[in-house]
């Protein structure tokens, strides 16, 4: 199993045109073009997941649908993939599914050892870019918006990054 390093930082739409600029000064390389990305999170009845990431407890997993456009130019071709975050006491792992049945598991739920049957909850979208830096992967992500799965209605909304 290879374990991920995840640090993840809020910065000021203000500080951003910075960090570009040291991003810039430091060869920093862009490794895909920007490209919107939308999730869809799981959850058990009892919200279980987010409330063992809001307190920390391990193991936890996060359970998302995440889009993706087929190519990073067509926001009408997507791909889809089932991917379960674990964070466990050794450390993070991501596994991720390409081959499922997208439409059955928005119907009838995602039924996880841990979790139980969990549902879909929200929606997350955001546009993303991505850089390598002296072998590090780096993230932007812009313009996050929350709603509530299948409503529309807007539960948050970040414009910084």
């Amino acid at each position: 199993m290879n374990f991920r390093i995840e640090n993840k930082y809020k910065i000021e739409k203000d500080k951003l045109f910075n960090f570009y600029e040291f991003l810039k000064q430091n060869a920093a390389q862009i490794l895909y073009p920007q490209r919107k990305i939308h999730s869809i999170y799981f959850d058990n009845q009892f919200f279980s997941s987010y409330k063992d990431s809001i307190e920390g407890i391990v193991p936890r997993k996060k359970i998302r649908i995440r889009t993706y456009p087929k190519k990073i130019d067509d926001e009408k071709k997507i791909s889809h993939t089932l991917e379960i975050k674990i964070n466990s006491v050794e450390g993070k792992i991501k596994n991720i599914n390409k081959n499922f049945d997208y439409d059955r598991i928005i119907r009838h739920g995602y039924f996880d050892d841990l979790y139980g049957q969990c549902f879909p909850k929200v929606e997350i979208s955001y546009f993303r870019e991505y850089f390598s830096l002296i072998g590090f992967r780096i993230t932007i992500d812009k313009s996050i918006n929350y709603l509530e799965f299948n409503n529309q209605k807007k539960i948050l909304s970040y414009d910084s990054v």
